[in-house]
This record gives structure tokens, C-alpha cells and sequence, in this order.
């Protein structure tokens, strides 16, 4: 949470002539606030009007039932997300209608600067699913959608489902039922991980990896991307030449969960690894199963294992207490599409 001057005045200036001031005179009208109105200080009957349209202006906003940061979450927007004013404002937060719900949220992850957005596709993977008019299996069926059906993802998220378009309705859907960013197909991609296994480099950091990506650096997060391009799956991982810039992208878009279980270690899970060392990750690496304490992985940029210090692909079992953190590729698709 942020809340520096500097924080709220940048606050001031997305949400600037938004703003319609309630006079504290008596008898005296509405008047618009000047572009230099801070949040911090307007009043609190204050609020972009009324159906004025409003975008996201952060990677992930929770959208929270009462205007607090104390107050449960109730949705997630993501970046560029369209919400629509009430007319409500109150501490800093704007109430909104955010995909058919009505919440609260910062203010200073508003702004009224419609973005350029290209919609992000969907697909329905079951046989048919249930489109519903809120995040609950208790809400009104809104349409059936057919296997194979495409649509659109809205950048809302809550409790495990989705804000979709589809044949121009707006309805929630499970997220474990549909696909972004193209089919994430598991045994594919453990597939082509598999039929890399055993490659060696023929020169330190010379390798047909950093020859893709056209680099020369430490290659494990290159073999990462390199096996989902080939997969047909390119969307669900992030592509950079250094693990720095890796880590700091999968770190900036909050999507690592650094409290690994091994139930969570599914197939096709990308896991960050720390060694057990506790100074941060330090490596990468596709999940294939788990066994007792060990978690079997597909890693490009490393050893085999034997003393042989030559580099390449090969399959380790590394203990839980090696795992630093995991992301699922999904996930990664969803909020950067």
C-alpha cells in the first residue's frame, strides 16, 4: 500500500477532472474540481461522476467490499480492466461496478486514460460449461458454452473464476475449464522438456538455447521458454536472457507463491529454486511429479549429477526444502495478455 504525498498526488493526477466537489457552503452547487484537487484532502462526498468509465492502473487491485485496506478482497482486477463509477467515494477509495459487482478500490490505481487493449482469447476446454451472472456456483445460469467455444477474458478474477465474454455476453466461468493464451497441454509440454534430456552443451554457455534467444548467459530460464514455445504454449512463461530479468518480471507481477506445498507441485509447474540456502532463487525448472520428499524436475543449465560437471538437460530430483517458490503458466498468461 502506498501512501506517500508524492503517492496520493500521482493519485490526483489519474483521476484529475473526474472529480465533482460537494460544497461545504450552504445553498452553493457542485462545482468541478480543479486538476490539482488531491485526493488526501478532497472531501469525502467527492467522486468521478456517476457511469464515468474507469481503468485499472496496476498489474493486480484487489477490489475490496468496504472502503478499506482491512476490508476482504471481493475481486481482482487486473491491468487495463474497465470498471465503471457509482458516484461514491470515501478514505481514498472510489466505489465501482467492476465486472457486475459492486466494490471499493484505491483510488490511485485509477485512471480515466482509456488504454489501447487487445482482448486477451479464451477457450472452454470440458464438454460443455455453465456461464453464470457472479463468481458462485449458486448464481443464475446465464448460458451454456459448448467445448471449443471462444470468447474473451475481461481481466477480473474472484475465488477461482474468470470474467468472460462470450457471443457478446458478460458472465463468470470456472478457471480450471478454460484455456489463455493458447491450450496448456501438460503432456506436451513435459514432452518436448523429456525429448531434450540428456543434451549437453558443447562449450560453457554455448548451447542451441541461447542461440534461440541470443544470448550467452547462465541458460535455465531460456530452456524454460524455449520447451513452451515448442509446446505451442509460448504465452504461459516469461522469455529473457538473464534469470535477473526473469525473476524481477515474475516478482513485479506478484504471481509467485513462495510457500510451496508439495501438493501444489503439479505437472507442468514451474518452480524457482534457492538450494535450501534461503538467499533468494537462484535457478529454474519444469515440474514432472513428486515422490515422497523430492519433486522430479526437467532442468535445462545443469549437471547430471554424476561429477561430470559438463552442462546441459537433464531430469533431478531435488527435496522440497530446495523449492523456493512456483508460478503457474496459466496464471503468467493471464495477467500479462
Amino acid at each position: 500500500m502506498l501512501t506517500t504525498t508524492s503517492t496520493r498526488r500521482r493519485a490526483a493526477g489519474l483521476v484529475a477532472g473526474l472529480l465533482v466537489v460537494a460544497s461545504v457552503a450552504a445553498g452553493t452547487g457542485a462545482a468541478a474540481a480543479p486538476a490539482a484537487t488531491n485526493l488526501s484532502t478532497a472531501p469525502l462526498a467527492a467522486a468521478p461522476a456517476a457511469g464515468k468509465a474507469l481503468f485499472v492502473d496496476k498489474y493486480k487491485l484487489a477490489f475490496r467490499w468496504k472502503a478499506t485496506y482491512n476490508s476482504n478482497t471481493r475481486l481482482s482486477g487486473f491491468k487495463n480492466a474497465r470498471v465503471v463509477a457509482t458516484g461514491n467515494a470515501k478514505n481514498g477509495f472510489i466505489e465501482v461496478n467492476a465486472a457486475g459487482l459492486k466494490a471499493w478500490a484505491p483510488a490511485e490505481y485509477l485512471t480515466a486514460e482509456k488504454p489501447s487493449w487487445k482482448a486477451t482469447k479464451i477457450g472452454t476446454k470440458p464438454t460443455s460449461i455453465k456461464l453464470r451472472a457472479k463468481p458462485s456456483v449458486d448464481a443464475n445460469v446465464v448460458a451454456t458454452a459448448p467445448r471449443g467455444t471462444v470468447g474473451t477474458y475481461q481481466k477480473f478474477q474472484s475465488q477461482g473464476w474468470w470474467r468472460v465474454k462470450i457471443d457478446g455476453k458478460a458472465s463468470w466461468a470456472k478457471s480450471n475449464l478454460l484455456w489463455v493464451g493458447g491450450h496448456f497441454d501438460v503432456d506436451r509440454i513435459l514432452e518436448v522438456a523429456h525429448s531434450q534430456v540428456g543434451y549437453r552443451e558443447p562449450a560453457f554457455e554455448v548451447n542451441k538455447y541461447n542461440t534461440w534467444i541470443n544470448g550467452s548467459n547462465p541458460w535455465c530460464e531460456v530452456f524454460v521458454a524455449w520447451v513452451f514455445d515448442k509446446s505451442g504454449y509460448k504465452a504461459g512463461v516469461p522469455k529473457h536472457d538473464t534469470f535477473r530479468e526473469y525473476y524481477a518480471e515474475l516478482e513485479d507481477l506478484g504471481i509467485l507463491d513462495k510457500t510451496p506445498t508439495k501438493a501444489e507441485m503439479k505437472k507442468g509447474t514451474v518452480v524457482l529454486l534457492d538450494w535450501g540456502l534461503n538467499e533468494g532463487p537462484k535457478h529454474t525448472a519444469i515440474v514432472d511429479h513428486v515422490s515422497g520428499d523430492y519433486v522430479y524436475l526437467v532442468e535445462g543449465n545443469t549437471t547430471d549429477g554424476t561429477g561430470d560437471n559438463t552442462r546441459g538437460v537433464f531430469y533431478r530430483a531435488r527435496p522440497m526444502s530446495y523449492i523456493w517458490a512456483w508460478y503457474s503458466p496459466p496464471e503468467y498468461a493471464r495477467v500479462t495478455m
